[in-house]
């Protein structure tokens, strides 16, 4: 089975999981990362995954936000909507989660060695060969899908 983590954005971040020999299913490695707009990538027919998590934007209090919600946060709620859509119509299995549920409010700086330094040999050359051609300014897009996809598999929630 395939699996498929976003992090929706401007270029969103994306990560496909397959099950592997002698893994259980619902315990997937990393199988593809990188980043695209929108409009460039079909992912229910480029990988056909089974599942999907997709990271859905929080809207913080005035006092918590970095930004105007309504410029900053809404467009990608609506962008959230449209993969699900799309997933769904395909018969793919998704699930959304808030930032706070698989981060919590840990710093990219800290979270990313983090998911990084969790991946298998094998799994970080994909990681180091996806990155070499993403600006550095994009890279914590894929980053964040490959860390939602392992929170993902470490708490159960492709399969349900």
């Amino acid at each position: 089975m395939r699996y498929l983590a976003l992090d929706p954005g401007v270029c969103t971040g994306w990560a496909v999981f397959e099950d592997g020999p002698g893994r259980p299913p619902g315990l997937p490695t990393l199988y593809a990362c990188g980043v695209a707009k929108e409009e460039d990538v079909d992912y229910e027919k480029m990988y056909l995954p089974h599942y999907s998590v997709i990271e859905l934007p929080q809207i913080y209090s005035a006092k918590d936000s970095k930004g105007d919600p309504n410029i900053n946060i809404v467009p990608l709620i609506l962008m959230v909507g449209r993969y699900q859509e799309r997933l769904q119509g395909g018969g793919v299995h998704v699930e959304l989660y808030l930032p706070r549920e698989w981060k919590g409010q840990l710093d990219k700086a800290v979270h990313h060695p983090r998911i990084y330094g969790a991946l298998s040999p094998k799994e970080q050359g994909i990681v180091a060969k996806a990155g070499n051609g993403i600006a550095p300014s994009l890279r914590h897009n894929m980053m964040d899908a490959v860390g939602l996809g392992q929170w993902a598999c470490k708490h159960g929630k492709w399969v349900k």
